[in-house]
């Protein structure tokens, strides 16, 4: 159902029966502004309002689907090495398939400062700026909503990794583990 109205100044219309607008010969109310009444039977369901606004609802469910949050997965290679990959996902946890904006560090401590490695660089997505050489980068995701960091610790130590995006911060430890 949409409703259309045209409202000229000073005048006040209404619909006859068969759906042509007519000019009564009222006026404007005291306040200078007509009064609008709209039949909404049957367009609200009592037990909708019971349960919350329809529209509140449907905004809720539009926002999980959009709001990003990123996943991390650290891995150990066993060889002072290791990696970590970043997945934007939505609220639902669903992966979102298009390319982000996102901040990606690496520190010694858990939400800490960046601290440069041997190596720390962008394997999947693509490097905007290094801002803290290996520590501390401006990174695109592929268009899968991927980025993958590639970790040379130099030695067997706990490194975290921290990604932000729309200015929420995640994070990841790994275990960085030596062969020798």
């Amino acid at each position: 159902m949409s409703v259309v109205a045209t409202v000229t100044p000073g005048q006040v219309y209404t619909a006859d029966g068969d759906g042509t607008v007519l000019q009564t010969k009222a006026k404007l109310n005291a306040l200078g502004t007509p009064t609008v009444t709209v039949d909404l039977t049957d367009s609200i369901v009592a037990g909708d309002l019971a349960v919350g606004a329809v529209l509140a609802k449907n905004l809720e469910a539009a926002l999980q689907a959009i709001i990003p949050k990123l996943s991390l997965t650290g891995t150990n290679d066993a060889d002072n090495t290791g990696s970590v990959s970043i997945q934007v996902q939505n609220a639902n946890g669903l992966s979102l398939s298009q390319r982000f904006l996102m901040r990606v560090w690496i520190s010694s401590s858990d939400f800490g400062n960046p601290v440069a490695q041997t190596d720390f660089s962008v394997t999947t997505g693509s490097q905007q700026q290094e801002l803290t050489a290996d520590a501390y980068y401006e990174v695109i995701s592929d268009s899968n909503g991927v980025v993958a960091m590639n970790i040379d610790a130099g030695s067997a130590k706990t490194v975290y990794v921290m990604a932000e995006i729309n200015g929420r911060i995640y994070s990841v430890s790994i275990a960085i583990t030596s062969t020798s």
